[in-house]
């Protein structure tokens, strides 16, 4: 980066990676959070595997919605028709075990994010739906946080929930470069909005910083396609993280 390199920071972490996905609509990762004291949070939006090491999540600005699966009410069979038909839609670019993995676990994640949220003081509004897949009727429960200012509220609730369990939380601290060894890229340097302060986080393996939103942004539908080259700049976030995924590595963008 052509930018001088900084010197100072206020905090320094050693940390294993956690895959993220810069999504709008998975809980799945907060509740991970919640486990596991994930050590940088700025933006509630990731996949959360099973076989995933503890890593970090970010939340720097709000969650609008997640969707599950109500498994009270789908059969066996109506999940794995969910997993097909979304892995089917995504042009099998996607993993469908991860896909699956939220499939059984999205209920439970939005169930301890709306009781987390509502301690926090803000409720959600519920939103269920059917949808038939082969056949199969799935049944899907929609926690909603529009209309709680902006959005923004539920986000911030869920934040203080994650610190009482041990997370360390840095609100709007978007990276402002890279942390290099030589060519490899080791961590990052994120500057916090609220003081100016630097803060490194130094990766044991490798990290993924996500940066920007896909809504109303084209490359996001490019998102799990290999085939388009990577470009850290602008809006092409999901080429990044994508290349990063379609290489064995983790890339960090901006």
């Amino acid at each position: 980066m052509t930018r001088d390199e900084l010197t100072e920071k206020t905090a320094d972490r050693e940390f294993n990676p956690h895959a993220m996905q810069h999504d709008n609509y998975d809980c799945s990762t907060c509740h991970k959070a919640h486990r596991a004291s994930i050590y940088y949070c700025t933006k509630c939006h990731s996949e959360a595997a099973d076989d995933l090491p503890t890593g970090w999540l970010t939340m720097k600005d709000a969650e609008k919605l997640g969707a599950s699966i109500d498994l009270t009410k789908t059969s066996e069979a109506g999940i794995k028709a969910a997993v097909s038909y979304i892995n089917y839609k995504s042009d099998y670019r996607i993993n469908a075990g991860q896909v699956e993995a939220w499939a059984r676990n999205s209920q439970e994640a939005l169930a301890w994010w709306e009781e987390a949220a509502k301690a926090g003081g803000s409720e959600s509004k519920p939103y269920d739906y059917t949808v038939n897949c082969n056949g199969h009727e799935v049944h899907f429960h929609a926690n909603t946080y529009f209309h709680d200012e902006g959005h923004q509220k539920g986000a911030l609730a869920i934040g203080d929930a994650v610190q009482t369990e041990g997370a360390e939380v840095y609100f709007e601290t978007p990276c402002v470069q890279l942390l290099k060894e030589g060519e490899r890229v080791v961590g990052a340097i994120g500057k916090r909005k609220s003081d100016d302060a630097h803060i490194l986080l130094r990766a044991a393996k490798g990290v993924i910083i996500a940066a920007g939103d896909y809504v109303g942004n084209a490359l996001g539908p490019f998102f799990g396609n290999s085939n388009y080259p990577m470009d850290i700049e602008g809006l092409s976030v999901g080429r990044a993280i994508t290349a990063g995924y379609a290489t064995g590595r983790y890339v960090a963008s901006l």
